[in-house]
């Protein structure tokens, strides 16, 4: 079955970022855990809020592909893997360029870790 690969995919894509956060000392929800040493001295005050501000931006964008990713395994759970999410539009938004998760004539395909 085709889910099957997708759903494994998304399992090893899951992994592999869970890895990631792990390797910048942070948690799944995007907690930093204190486990990275960005330096004590006070020479490298600078050096150190500079890299935990990188560290910081690189774990939210983490956390949001992660949050995808678990997002489209409880999609896959509930047998809605592949549909479009219906969502009410108020009037004055509906002439509002597209945005987020839903799909169009003109899709690119699957992201790129499904390739």
């Amino acid at each position: 079955m085709k889910i099957d690969g997708a759903v494994a995919a998304l399992n090893k894509e899951r992994e592999k970022l869970v890895h990631q956060l792990t390797e910048l000392g942070a948690t799944e929800d995007g907690e930093l855990t204190g486990d990275v040493d960005y330096g004590d001295g006070f020479a490298d005050a600078a050096a150190a809020t500079a890299e935990r501000s990188e560290v910081l931006g690189i774990v939210e964008n983490l956390t949001k592909l992660l949050a995808d990713v678990d997002q489209a395994l409880v999609k896959v759970d509930e047998g809605t893997y592949g549909q479009v999410a219906r969502r009410s539009v108020r009037r004055e938004w509906s002439s509002a360029p597209p945005r987020g998760t839903a799909s169009t004539a003109s899709h690119a395909g699957p992201p790129k870790f499904f390739r």
